[in-house]
Order: structure tokens, then C-alpha cells, then sequence
């Protein structure tokens, strides 16, 4: 299987931004969680964590959203 880091980090980065303008904190801290992952496979590790502590952040915004917490944190 090919992977295609750079389409996703790229519709990631879209994803996040759509749903920042939408104010759904929910879909920020999903979006940076993945982009977290992926950053990992691709060894940057730098993005990844800021990634990852950007997913928390959000989390704490989004507790009234059922699910959020764990969705993020099992990415």
C-alpha cells in the first residue's frame, strides 16, 4: 500500500481549519490528533507533538461533545 503522508497531513490541515472557522473544538482535537499520527510515521516529531498537545488542549473545550476524550486519545 502506498502511503500518502503529504494528501493527508494536507486534508488534515483542512479539516482543522474548517472546523476551527466552525468553532467545533470536537473536530479540531480529532483533526490535530490524526495529524499527530501521522507525523509520528513520518518522523517529525516536532509537529507531532505539538500536534498532540494541541488535541488535548482542545479536548478540555470539547468535554461536553460525548466521546471526544477517547476518540482523540486512542489516535
Amino acid at each position: 500500500m502506498r502511503k500518502q503522508y503529504r494528501s493527508a497531513i494536507s486534508h488534515l490541515l483542512k479539516a482543522k481549519g474548517l472546523s476551527a472557522k466552525a468553532g467545533d473544538s470536537a473536530g479540531v482535537a480529532l483533526a490535530s490528533s490524526n495529524l499527530s499520527t501521522v507525523y509520528l510515521q513520518t518522523g517529525d516529531m516536532q509537529a507531532a507533538a505539538e500536534s498532540a498537545e494541541e488535541a488535548l488542549a482542545q479536548i478540555a473545550k470539547a468535554s461536553a461533545v460525548p466521546g471526544t476524550r477517547e476518540q482523540a486519545l486512542c489516535n
